[in-house]
This record gives C-alpha cells, structure tokens and sequence, in this order.
C-alpha cells in the first residue's frame, strides 16, 4: 500500500462540538468535574473535534477516556493506573483535563478495551496514517505481539513492520486488526476459538491471519467471540455462543471458524453489548442493516431487544421496532442508544445514572424513546455509565 492511508472519520462521532450526560466521574468528561450525575445533554467542555471516542472503566472507582481528534491527534483523560496516557507513566494520577498522546504524530484509528472483568489487561491499540500499529499499556495477554508477555509498555511501541492495517479492534485479553487487502489477523489469549482456526487455549503471541479469505469489511470483538462483516453484506461468527450470540438458533457451544449468521446481505455495522463484570449473563448483539432497521439478538437482560421485556434469550436476528431511518447505533452492556436520519437520538436498556438524558434514573426503558426533542444531533457513543452525542 502507499506510504500513508487517505483519513476518513473512523467512529461514531463527526467531529461537531460534543455533549455530555450520564455518570460523571474519575475525570471521565474531560472537564475537570467528578462524582456526580449529569441528567440532561450539557456541552462537554473537555474535547471538541472528535471523531472517535473510547471509554474505559473498572471495578475500583476509575474511569477514562481516550478520542481520535479530526486533525488526527490522540487525547487522553481521566484516571492514567494503567500507563493508558502514554506519557511514560502509570502513577493512577486522575488527568482531569484532556492530555495530547505523542504529540506531532498522526493517527487514522484507536482502540482499547471499555469495561474491566475480573484481571483484564487494559491496553490501547492504535493506527498511524501511515499504516503501522503501535501498542502501549498492559502486556500480560501478549498483546504487544512480540512474543512477550508480562510487562507495562508505557508509551506507543510499534507491533510488527506491516504497514497496511486499516482497523483495529481491542478486548480485554486479545485484539484483532484489518488489512488493506481484506484479510484479517488476530493475537492475545484463544481460551474460545476467537483465532478461528479451530484451536483453543493457547495464547497467540504475534498477529496471525484468520483463514485464507480476503473479503473481511468491519469487524467486531467481544471478550470470548468475535463478529465480522464481508464485502458482500453477509455477517460471520466465531467463538462462544453462550448467549445465543451466533443467531442460529441455537447456543451453549463453541464456533471453531467463522459460520454464517442467517443469509441477509444487507448488514452496515454491528454494536456488541457483552461489558462489564458479569459478561456472560449481557451478551447481547445489535446490529444495524443498510435499509436502515436495527436488529437484536442474543441475551436481553436490560430490555436490549427494545420489545417491552427483559431476561430472555433471542437465539436469531429479531427487528427491534418497525423504524427504517436508523443511521447509527452504540450499546454497552446495560443500554443502547440510536441515531436517525432526522437527527433525534433514541435510548433504552437501564438508566441507572440518568443515561436517557430526561433527568430521570433508576428504571428500565423497554422500548427505544426520544432524548429530548433536538433533531440536529450527528453522531454518539454509549461509555461504561454515560453518554457521548455530537451536533
């Protein structure tokens, strides 16, 4: 490929002013305020240009963020216990106000891993606009892709000398990345078959590509099994489908190579809502399709499926609603919020820290409602407890 990659925006954001609203805490927003609820969108003051941004959040009380800036600079804030600001240290310091990672270089994609389970290995993967791949943070899973294991890497360090990767995906315990040939490569820990090779518990020490084929779009990855999107429209599956996740029918076993789901061709892009401790219990799939419906499957714990119920399983592709103007989606393990092509976001799931944006909390929304009555938002991101929107 050419020395460098051509940008375009890489997330659910568009780079218009940013607000903010949900749990404010641990230096989360970016605007130096903590330990409180914000009810209704207010403007976030800590970055604006954003293209992307990815939360983070743990069982002790920290939270932070790091965002892909239109200009193609990286920003990090909040807490810094995992060396995720990339400055060289992990002093566990709160960053209340947003901190330029490596300054004077420029990045086309970002990853890391959103909500901690129990030993996660928080780490952050990155994109440089000329192809190359670069980690920092926790090392214990390998995901260096060097070959080593069990250290800090504190500053972005370069993974390989490949340099045609177009996207990055990072879980808890592995990654996967895109290359600019329609092939797909994984590394980290393969305790459920995410390597799709049809072997298991074994650690994958450098990127290793996933079968032969060539035709690989997008692709998505939860803690034990990953979801992809072809050229073609169609979606694939592999790993555990403890929850239904692979939309047979079926769950309860493992997917050793990546299977079909369904035979739709239609598929845009996929949001997957298994965060957090307790993973296994909120593995739900959302996916959005071309014609503009949202589709649900796998475990409904918090009313994901947007049907008026909770705590069942959907084993296939269920239409949440009969809408068709959906343009964006973005889920964590508890909610879903959406955006329409008239510009109105919509939410469901639970709302314990006032994520459905009407000043209220404490009580589960079955079914997609109207945030508000603005209809000129562009772009959102559900964090760990909190929501992210563009106008």
């Amino acid at each position: 490929m050419a020395s460098s990659i051509s940008f375009t925006p890489c997330g659910c954001c568009s780079g218009s002013p940013a607000w903010f609203w949900g749990y404010e805490y641990s230096g989360n927003a970016g605007n130096g305020a903590d330990d409180e609820v914000v009810y209704t969108p207010g403007p976030y003051l800590g970055v604006s240009g954003l293209l992307k941004i990815l939360p983070g959040a743990n069982g002790g009380g920290n939270s932070w963020g790091i965002g892909l800036k239109s200009d193609h600079t990286l920003w990090f804030w909040g807490s810094n216990r995992y060396g995720l600001n990339g400055n060289g240290s992990d002093d566990g310091w709160t960053i209340y106000v947003a901190y330029h990672i490596l300054s004077g270089t420029f990045w086309y994609d970002i990853s890391s891993c959103p909500i901690e389970f129990a030993g996660a290995y928080f780490h952050a993967i990155a994109i440089k606009d000329n192809g190359t791949l670069w980690f920092w943070g926790n090392n214990n899973a390998g995901s260096d892709g060097s070959g080593t294991t069990d250290s800090l890497i504190h500053t972005p360090t370069q993974i390989g000398l490949a340099n045609d990767w177009i996207s990055v995906v990072a879980s808890e315990y592995n990654d996967i990345a895109l290359k600019s040939d329609g092939t797909l490569w994984f590394w980290g820990t393969n305790d459920y078959g995410q390597n799709g090779t049809g072997i298991v518990d074994n650690l994958v020490y450098v990127p290793t590509q996933i079968g032969t084929d060539t035709d690989w779009i997008a692709v998505y990855l939860a803690l034990t099994y990953v979801i992809a999107i072809k050229t073609d429209g169609t979606l694939w599956f592999w790993g555990t489908n403890s929850g239904g996740q692979n939309g047979s029918g079926l769950d309860d076993g493992l997917v050793y190579a990546p299977m079909q789901i369904g035979s739709d061709t239609n598929w845009m892009s996929i949001s997957v809502l298994m965060q957090g401790a307790g993973g296994f219990d909120r593995a739900g799939v959302i996916g959005l399709k071309t014609d503009g419906t949202i589709w649900h499957w796998g475990k409904n714990v918090y009313g994901e499926n947007g049907s008026g119920g909770s705590d069942a399983v959907v084993h296939v592709p269920t239409q949440i609603g009969v809408a068709n103007n959906w343009t964006n989606i973005s889920g964590n393990g508890v909610c879903v919020i959406g955006l329409k092509a008239d510009g109105t976001i919509w939410f469901w799931g639970t709302n314990s820290e006032g994520q459905n944006g009407n000043g209220l909390e404490d009580n589960l929304i079955y079914a997609p409602m109207q945030i508000g009555a603005a209809t000129d938002w562009t772009g959102i991101f559900s964090g760990p407890l909190w929501i992210l929107g563009t106008k």
